[in-house]
This record gives C-alpha cells, sequence and structure tokens, in this order.
C-alpha cells in the first residue's frame, strides 16, 4: 500500500509539473471581469463623489519568457451606471514557476481608456498600476486565470450641457477578472 502510495504521488507530480506554464508558451484568453471606478461628477463647479461600477470583456495575447509573461489587450467596458468604453493595455507578470499546476503572479498593467458619460461625455485617458493572480494550468493548452489590479487613472473629461459645465473625473478602479485561455 505504501509503494503505491508514493509511485501515485510521483506521477501526481509528474503530470503536474508537465502541465505548467513555460518560457517560450504563446497564448490567447478572453477575460471577464468586473471593476468598480472612484469618480467625481462636477457641475458649475460644485463637486459629487461616487462609484462606477460596470463589467468588461478582454482579448488577451501573450507569451511567457524565462522573466515572466508579457501581453497585451484589447476590452469593452459595458454600459453600466451610465458609461462605456474601450481600453488596450499591455502588461508585464512575473510569474513564480513551480512544480505544481498553480502559478502565481505580481505584476503592471498600463492601458489607455476611451469612455463616454450620460450626456456624451467623453472621458478618455490612462490607467496604470498593479495587478495579482494565480494560473490554473487546466491541461498542456487550456489555462484558467484569476486576478485583480488596482489602478490609478488620469481619466477625466468635460462638456456644456444645457449651459452647464459638466466634467468627470476617475480616480482610480479595481477590477477582478477571470480569464480561460489556449496556449501553443
Amino acid at each position: 500500500m505504501k509503494k503505491h502510495l508514493i509511485v501515485a504521488s510521483l506521477a501526481a507530480l509528474i503530470v503536474s509539473s508537465a502541465f505548467a506554464g513555460k518560457p517560450g508558451d504563446v497564448g490567447v484568453s478572453l477575460e471577464f471581469g468586473g471593476l468598480k471606478s472612484d469618480a467625481t461628477a462636477k457641475v458649475d463647479g460644485i463637486s459629487s463623489d461616487g462609484d462606477i461600477h460596470t463589467t468588461y470583456e478582454a482579448l488577451r495575447a501573450g507569451k511567457y519568457f524565462d522573466f515572466g509573461r508579457i501581453g497585451g489587450s484589447l476590452g469593452y467596458i459595458n454600459e453600466d451606471d451610465g458609461t462605456d468604453g474601450k481600453f488596450v493595455a499591455i502588461n508585464y507578470d512575473y510569474m513564480f514557476y513551480n512544480k505544481s499546476q498553480f502559478t502565481p503572479f505580481v505584476g503592471a498593467s498600463v492601458a489607455y481608456n476611451w469612455n463616454e458619460a450620460n450626456y456624451n461625455i467623453k472621458h478618455n485617458g490612462l490607467t496604470y498600476g498593479p495587478e495579482v493572480g494565480v494560473v490554473y494550468d487546466v491541461t498542456k493548452e487550456v489555462e484558467l486565470e484569476l486576478g485583480a489590479r488596482y489602478l490609478k487613472s488620469n481619466v477625466d473629461g468635460s462638456k456644456n450641457v444645457s449651459g452647464h459645465r459638466v466634467s468627470l473625473d476617475v480616480d482610480s478602479s479595481v477590477q477582478y477578472y477571470m480569464a480561460i485561455g489556449y496556449k501553443f
């Protein structure tokens, strides 16, 4: 019995290390997430702070290297709470490679956003910040990823609406996401 347990443990270790993301792998994935942005709206200089809650989808592509993972994404922010938009992003993640199917990572993300809020107020700008997560290799080709990002922002915009100056400034955002990917 003890011998079978040792053989089974070694087989599990060998199989799980075969699934771990490897340098040289190239992948594409679909990312689905939610975000909460801290924003300030002003009308004629009178301000109100609030949160914008919405969801988003992104198409991602990237490559694994010895030193981590580099990738990019194109995304769409769904129209919730009166705002919607698009973004393009690049990211770098340091991958904590190991012999299990779980690979944690820490990294950084930079994105440019094109957004539109109520009254057609366009608020565009840069977001940037750290990200953390874990990649789970389901098979040699398929991976699932869970992660979170904290993004500072210089996204802002303003417009005259019925003779009143209306502006919107997004200070920061928190994103939580899940992605499913395929590695070549």
